[in-house]
């Protein structure tokens, strides 16, 4: 008997009205199989057969042909663990340059980030500053990645980094709007949901 698994982004899923899962475009499946009979290289073994069935499913389901790639169950995880803690590092980037443009006259962290974007080795995705990252997976992954590198031996010492501007995002931006609203006055508050369409 083999497991098999793999974790997908709820980014990565739309929701349809009804019973009926969807995928949108994926850029990659990363499927992980494990042998519990094989007990010498646990970490090593795949299982052609059930890889493709899983990668088959997955498939069958998306709009376009995403890289599926079956790995073992330990690198699936560094993968999905790193992926997370990827995004969450250009999003913090450019929170970080939001604060350093704020003190320039004239700088428009907009403007930077999409000059970024356009370099196709950094791309557009998540490279906008706002109010930082939050939801469920991100923070969980950031932890559990730093936990997983301390468990190794290892210090991750820019996931620490990232955790911590993401923490001063919001204090940064009430500071900034405490200092310019009005007493008495009122203020909006635009784009609260988790992510669009929610």
């Amino acid at each position: 008997m083999e497991l098999v698994s793999n974790s997908i982004d709820v980014n990565e899923v739309q929701k349809l009205w009804g019973s009926k899962a969807h995928w949108k475009i994926l850029d990659s499946i990363d499927v992980a199989v494990e042998c519990p009979r094989c007990t010498y290289q646990p970490h090593n073994e795949i299982d052609e057969r059930s890889a493709e069935t899983v990668k088959s499913l997955y498939l069958s389901m998306c709009d376009n042909r995403p890289r599926a790639v079956a790995m073992s169950l330990i690198n699936a995880e560094i993968a999905k663990l790193s992926l997370n803690c990827f995004v969450t590092m250009k999003i913090s980037f450019a929170n970080e340059l939001a604060s350093i443009c704020e003190k320039i006259p004239g700088a428009d962290i907009d403007a930077v980030t999409d000059a970024l974007g356009a370099d196709t080795r950094i791309g557009p995705k998540y490279l906008k500053a706002g109010l930082g990252f939050g939801g469920t997976c991100f923070p969980r992954d950031n932890l559990a990645f730093q936990a997983f590198a301390g468990d190794s031996g290892m210090n991750a010492r820019l996931g620490t980094a990232v955790v911590q501007i993401n923490h001063s995002v919001v204090d940064r931006l009430f500071n900034m709007i405490y200092r310019k609203a009005e007493s008495g006055g009122k203020i909006a508050l635009l784009g609260l949901s988790y992510k669009p369409g929610t």
